[in-house]
């Protein structure tokens, strides 16, 4: 606990902000809240929703154009190109 409480970046940042005066502590405190809120919000609708079929799982994961041309398997029969991953 030590250790959190005298090397915890957020902690840090947050001192950082009030001291140059960009912040006061309250207006971060709120800011906290309203993050807190809506992870919070988001984390109830993954949960609501249905799990994603497994072909999503290749899905906007790379800028068109920039995906590799064969993603390595485990072993050497494993190995797949990207296409077929796709389709």
């Amino acid at each position: 606990m030590h250790m959190r409480s005298n090397n915890d970046p957020i902690t840090g940042l947050k001192d950082r902000i009030v001291h140059a005066g960009m912040a006061t502590e309250e207006e971060l405190k709120e800011i906290e809240k309203l993050c807190r809120k809506f992870v919070d919000e988001a984390v109830e609708v993954a949960k609501a929703g249905k799990q994603p079929d497994v072909k999503e799982l290749w899905t906007d994961i790379y800028t068109p154009g920039s995906e590799p041309k064969f993603i390595r398997g485990r072993t050497s029969f494993e190995g797949k190109s990207f296409l077929q991953l796709r389709s």
